[in-house]
């Protein structure tokens, strides 16, 4: 098992990667695919997925923003789930960093997204103090209410407000622009 950047439209791997990125998150909290496609032209963007037997079976889709490694995106195929794939991924991806990594998971509202949480806690994130408000991916919709988990301490209010300032205006550019 490996992890390969997809670097263009041409790529092999990208339709299956995207019927996984579709398949994972709701509508809410992804762009269309000619949003995102769009996207693998953005330097700071990393866009890999995880393939093992010559098969696409995940997606690892993150950003090199300033001094943090920030994970939009990562999901493994549904019948790969639950076989320690994504603990090796990203247990790998943080240990090849030399800088603070970033991800976003829903609010422990519900049982899945406190597995979600315990799943990233293990692997030693801590899930920030300070409230957080995604922009809105759909036009017309309201900021998401998620939850900031950080690599390897917990952010501060200050880090928490900086990370915002330098990431938003370059992953949620689309959004800011019609502002």
């Amino acid at each position: 098992m490996h992890r390969v950047q997809i670097g263009d439209k041409k790529s092999p791997f990208l339709s299956e990667a995207l019927k996984i990125y579709e398949a994972s998150f709701p509508v809410e909290e992804r762009r269309n695919n000619e949003s995102q496609i769009a996207l693998l032209e953005n330097e700071l963007l990393n866009f890999d997925v995880i393939i093992e037997e010559g098969q696409c079976i995940g997606i690892l889709f993150w950003w090199a923003i300033d001094n943090y490694r920030y994970i939009e995106y990562f999901a493994i195929h549904s019948k790969c789930r639950n076989t320690g794939i994504g603990k090796r991924i990203i247990s790998e991806f943080i240990a090849e960093s030399r800088i603070p990594v970033v991800l976003e998971v829903e609010k422990p509202k519900d049982d899945l997204a406190r597995r979600r949480i315990g799943f990233y806690e293990r692997l030693g994130f801590e899930l920030a103090k300070e409230e957080y408000a995604h922009p809105p991916l759909t036009p017309g919709k309201p900021f998401l209410e998620l939850c900031l988990m950080t690599y390897p301490h917990v952010f501060t209010k200050e880090e928490v407000a900086r990370f915002i300032a330098l990431t938003h205006p370059v992953v949620h550019r689309d959004y800011f622009e019609k502002c």
